[in-house]
């Protein structure tokens, strides 16, 4: 499978100019980068007429834009890697609280923001070898509306 590299330009009335190396003739364009994007490899598979392979993406742009596109890609990482930290402290401390310490699972659920049913998911994935974090419990609020909307579809 060949690799292409394809550059990518905003021009002066904001339109994303696209090219490919190496492959004369093979330039389009896009009022976005997404519509650049698919444009390029429509006019790739045009240009080469075999399965296109993978393109490498080469998105110019001004140095201060490239440093802010990078610092919110290390910020999200970041933010990424803080997510699942969370998680696994949730699990642990749900498994701790309700094996160690005896707590049930509702007490252990009210305390951490879980429904007793989140609690439970924690504790048996865990005996099963798996991992699991539910996503906090709704509101009180949000739960009612919901059982609402449950009881009118069924009745």
């Amino acid at each position: 499978m060949k690799t292409y590299t394809a550059t990518f330009r905003l021009d002066d009335d904001g339109w994303w100019f696209a090219s490919v190396q190496g492959v004369p003739g093979c330039h389009t364009q896009g009022r976005s980068l997404k519509q650049a994007r698919t444009r390029i490899r429509e006019a790739l598979a045009a240009c080469v007429g075999v399965e296109l392979g993978r393109i490498i993406e080469d998105v110019q742009l001004p140095r201060e834009a490239r440093r802010l596109v990078k610092t919110v890609g290390v910020l999200r990482d970041r933010a990424s890697a803080a997510d699942e930290a969370a998680r696994r402290a949730l699990a642990d401390g749900a498994r701790a609280l309700t094996n160690s310490y005896g707590l049930s699972r509702r007490d252990v659920g009210a305390l951490m923001g879980l429904s007793h049913q989140g609690v439970q998911q924690i504790v048996a994935y865990r005996r099963a070898g798996m991992s699991v974090t539910p996503r906090r419990s709704a509101s009180r609020g949000a739960r009612r509306r919901a059982s609402r909307g449950a009881h009118h579809r069924s009745g």
